[in-house]
């Protein structure tokens, strides 16, 4: 009996977790802005070469939206957002620019932005998006000795 009592109250205890956690994933985070998509493939760059990805986005509250602050993953990684009001039913871009020199391989990076509705009702006015690169840099040619 005891055993048993004891596997109730591990079996209580595991189930618990998930209930909390799917009932948190019922209720879903609010989307202000809609991006076209959240991941660019650069493909095989040159070491050294800055490219820029771009992504598209609207507004899709009836509110303007604000981007409050933007997070690169690393010091290679520079994100260029928007930084006035973003009004319903325009379209903008941001750019994320990867600096390639002295970083040969597979990359993956990324940047998030935090932006939140002008709208005063709004119970949770902040959201975040992450938007990611990805892709690989072909290493320089080391260049033969002078004397050579």
């Amino acid at each position: 009996m005891k055993q048993l009592f004891l596997f109730a109250i591990g079996l209580s205890a595991a189930a618990a977790p998930g209930a909390l956690c799917a009932q948190e994933t019922e209720t879903p985070a609010p989307r202000f802005l809609c991006f076209e998509q959240l991941s660019v493939g650069m493909d095989t760059i040159a070491e050294g070469d800055v490219p820029s990805a771009v992504f598209s986005f609207r507004v899709c509250d009836s509110f303007p939206v604000l981007i409050r602050q933007v997070w690169p993953g690393c010091g290679c990684t520079v994100p260029d957002f928007p930084q006035d009001t973003l009004f319903p039913g325009k379209t903008y871009t941001a750019r994320l620019n990867y600096h390639s020199y002295g970083r040969p391989g597979t990359f993956n990076r990324s940047a998030i932005a935090m932006y939140h509705s002008l709208n005063p009702k709004e119970l949770q006015p902040n959201a975040e998006v992450s938007l990611n690169i990805h892709g690989f840099v072909l290493p320089k040619p080391k260049e033969a000795p002078a004397g050579e």
